[in-house]
């Protein structure tokens, strides 16, 4: 026997909170693993990593710091010496993939 189905008009509104509410999850649940990744020397790096809400279902994991980016893909120096990378956002994300 066939089910009546009845459209629920607030069904998308309510897909799309759950759906930010998982994303800002997301985003948090990454703070702590990025921090926990970082390498420290000074802790400024590790005390600059935050999520920030950008619209109701976009978040943005964050590190602030000028030499963010450096730590996390390596670079060369001035005097041409390679240092390596110490990826610490690409594992806290990739950790947080499957988050439930």
């Amino acid at each position: 026997m066939a089910r009546e189905y009845e459209e629920d008009p607030s069904a998308p509104e309510h897909i799309a909170q759950m759906a930010g509410r998982l994303v800002e999850a997301v985003a948090k649940a990454i703070v702590p693993d990025a921090k926990r990744y970082v390498p420290v020397l000074t802790s400024y790096l590790r005390n600059h990593i935050e999520a920030h809400r950008v619209t109701d279902d976009h978040w943005r994991v964050v590190a602030d710091a000028e030499y963010a980016a450096a730590v996390e893909a390596g670079h060369t120096t001035r005097a041409g010496t390679h240092v390596a990378a110490q990826p610490y956002l690409r594992p806290a994300a990739y950790k947080n993939r499957d988050f439930r």
